[in-house]
């Protein structure tokens, strides 16, 4: 199954931003930014927390610049063909998933899935190439869909399953 055929049985979409902005209108500060980094990166690690108490153990995120014969990749990086995934282990009191959003692409677009499996279940392995059989269970396992957006200042998420009871309307 493609990706693009399970948007279509989302069960909420989140906005990540830090406390105070509003997402109709971000002010810009004299530096052209509107939502600081180290803000978006909270929001994001507190939301992919919340995921992780609600099952997923794993974050797959894919590089939109980087190729497969790029240097300095990474050590958690394998291939889809040419193209570059980076993953992260989520858990509580770890921030790997949010430094993977941030540093695992270049920052717009930025797509990211949250996975209710570990890592090595996935295919997800250190210089791998992923066979279609490891891509659909990375679908079939993602519970949340995570992207840039406010040129990554922020993100938004389109999630699978109920995990909203677990902050209310915002991420603490």
């Amino acid at each position: 199954m493609m990706m693009t055929a399970r948007l279509s049985e989302p069960s909420s979409a989140w906005l990540l931003a830090s406390e105070g902005v509003d997402p109709t209108s971000p002010v810009l500060d004299d530096g052209g930014r509107g939502i600081k980094r180290s803000d978006a990166d909270g929001a994001a690690n507190s939301f992919l927390e919340v995921l992780a108490r609600a099952g997923a153990m794993s974050l797959a995120v894919e590089d939109d610049l980087a190729r497969r014969d790029d240097p300095h990749l990474g050590e958690r990086t394998c291939f889809v063909d040419d193209r570059v995934l980076h993953w992260a282990d989520l858990g509580p009191g770890t921030t790997d998933g949010a430094r993977a959003l941030r540093h695992g692409a270049s920052g717009y677009p930025l797509n990211a899935f949250a996975c209710r499996r570990p890592a090595s279940e996935l295919g997800l392995r250190v210089q791998h190439q992923l066979l279609p059989p490891e891509l659909d269970s990375i679908v079939d396992a993602t519970t949340a869909v995570i992207t840039s957006v406010y040129d990554a200042e922020a993100f938004v998420s389109v999630v699978f399953g109920d995990v909203g009871s677990d902050f209310g309307n915002r991420v603490p």
